[in-house]
Formats: structure tokens, C-alpha cells, sequence
């Protein structure tokens, strides 16, 4: 999977981590999935991607 993230250049200090950027992808694609499969898929993507988070810190 490719992932594209937008950056903002408002001129502002206010970055958002890395991590936090995925997670709210993922919970978007959660969102927006076409069928029941899809939302599966996403749904544990996200669920791998938060309890991977909490094995590197």
C-alpha cells in the first residue's frame, strides 16, 4: 500500500507525528469503505497499526 500524506504549510508550528497522521487515514478508510470486506480489511489494518504503536514505545 502507498500512502500519500498531505502536508499543510499554513506557516504554523503545529506538526502532527507521524503515527497520528496514519491513524486518522486509517480510521478515514474505515469510514469510506465500499462493502462489509472492505471495512474488515481497514478495520485491521488500524487494529495492527495501533497495538504496533504500543510495541515500539
Amino acid at each position: 500500500m502507498i500512502l500519500f500524506l498531505k502536508s499543510t504549510d499554513d506557516g504554523s508550528d503545529n506538526k502532527m507525528p507521524l503515527h497520528d497522521k496514519l491513524v486518522l487515514i486509517f480510521k478515514e478508510r474505515v469510514k469510506e469503505a465500499e462493502d462489509d470486506e472492505d471495512r474488515a480489511r481497514a478495520e485491521r489494518d488500524l487494529a495492527k497499526l495501533q497495538s504496533g504503536a504500543g510495541a515500539t514505545e
